[in-house]
């Protein structure tokens, strides 16, 4: 992310990702802890594969690290952007 002089808006990748048709993004909103995705990643993936929408995916992953470190830096840290309502295809 950077911020761009005489401009009032921040530039990061996301808006790349978005711009290229991406229908959503997760990324850290400031400097992901090593320790957070060994507890998020395989809640995020168990709740995606039962159907949930990826807002519902990223609220459950993010309480489940809420369950090991209640403080925001760590459990509020990934962020979604882009469509909330994405849902894996069922094969």
């Amino acid at each position: 992310m950077k911020t761009e002089f005489f401009r009032n808006n921040v530039t990061s990748i996301v808006k790349r990702f978005i711009a290229q048709g991406y229908e959503a993004v997760v990324a850290p909103y400031w400097a992901l802890d090593v320790t957070i995705p060994r507890y998020w990643l395989p809640e995020f993936l168990k709740s995606l594969d039962a159907g949930l929408t990826i807002s519902q995916t990223m609220f459950n992953a993010n309480m489940k690290v809420n369950e090991k470190y209640p403080t925001p830096a760590a459990w509020a840290c990934l962020h979604l952007y882009g469509n909330p309502n994405l849902k894996t295809n069922a094969i």
